[in-house]
């Protein structure tokens, strides 16, 4: 599954590479853990940019892969139309991308979009656009599980915090925000709970946000991409959510869920879970494309 993006990211060896990891939950974590882990195995010099000093001229970026592309004016929309054009290359790495036909419209041939699902591709190969367009599998099925649950990458809240001090006054490397900061300093009562609990039992994660539908909320739901949200950069800041997500999952039986990245990280630690569908195509699209017949204790509900 993760053999197209590791092909794709060798080609970016022994460059100097700025990778702006698109912002979120714990789920963009996942996905963000395992962009550093495909950075480091492809031997490229990489780096997050301040987002507030950014200079894109010639340089090759990697805009992180995710869902939120779409619509004029959200942060992925900005960021994208403010670099594009002044970039060496610019890669958006997998992605669900829909309506932003006038940022497409923009790109020219310094620019590779890769789709993480086939209807985004066909919309985006549809506009008949100077740049590149691929289809590959969402990045957090490239993650390597063993590695983030050895502890390898270790996580040390007090270096956090002064690398995120650090960062707001020189503005030279990206952290995530003080609210994230805060959340990985104290995780809170659920996050506690969680880390104390027996193995076993349901876990019923449902979203709260605009993706949500009308599917009856269950009243011990845990929204748990929101209990670790600790942000997607810097790597060891992405490492500790993602595992902190991955290794809750694993300790159930059994996830109930609407949350893309919740699945993915129960399929790839073999926690038998029901997948729902969110409020749009997005989720139905990537469990056809990458985890149908993959991943048999992954039941797909509607």
């Amino acid at each position: 599954m993760s053999a197209e993006i590791r092909d794709y990211l060798a080609q970016f060896r022994g460059q100097d590479i700025l990778y702006l990891p698109n912002p979120g939950n714990a789920g963009d974590s996942v996905m963000s853990s395992a962009t550093y882990q495909l950075l480091d195995a492809a031997g490229a010099r990489w780096r997050v940019p301040h987002l507030g000093t950014l200079d894109p001229a010639g340089q090759v970026i990697l805009y992180g892969g995710g869902g939120n592309l779409y619509e004029v004016g959200r942060h992925a929309y900005r960021t994208l139309e403010r670099i594009h054009a002044r970039a060496k290359h610019l890669t958006i790495l997998p992605h669900t991308i829909k309506d932003v036909d006038p940022l497409l419209d923009q790109f020219g041939g310094n620019v590779t979009v890769i789709c993480r699902e086939p209807v985004s591709y066909d919309y985006v190969r549809g506009r008949g656009g100077r740049y590149q367009t691929l289809l590959m599998p969402d990045l957090a099925f490239a993650l390597d599980v063993e590695r983030l649950l050895s502890g390898r990458d270790r996580f040390s809240a007090p270096l956090m915090l002064a690398d995120f001090l650090l960062s707001k006054t020189l503005r030279r490397n990206g952290h995530t925000s003080f609210d994230n900061v805060k959340r990985y300093l104290n995780p809170g009562p659920v996050a506690a709970r969680l880390r104390g609990r027996a193995p076993g039992g349901v876990l019923n994660c449902f979203r709260l946000d605009g993706e949500a539908t009308d599917i009856a909320i269950p009243p011990d739901n845990i929204d748990l991409p929101i209990v670790f949200m600790y942000g997607v950069s810097p790597a060891p800041v992405a490492h500790h959510a993602a595992r902190s997500l991955l290794s809750t999952l694993k300790s159930f039986d059994e996830i109930r869920t609407n949350r893309l990245h919740v699945a993915i990280s129960a399929a790839l630690v073999g926690t038998k879970t029901q997948l729902f569908a969110n409020n749009y195509y997005k989720i139905r699209a990537i469990y056809d494309f990458s985890m149908r017949g993959r991943y048999p204790h992954v039941t797909w509900m509607g």
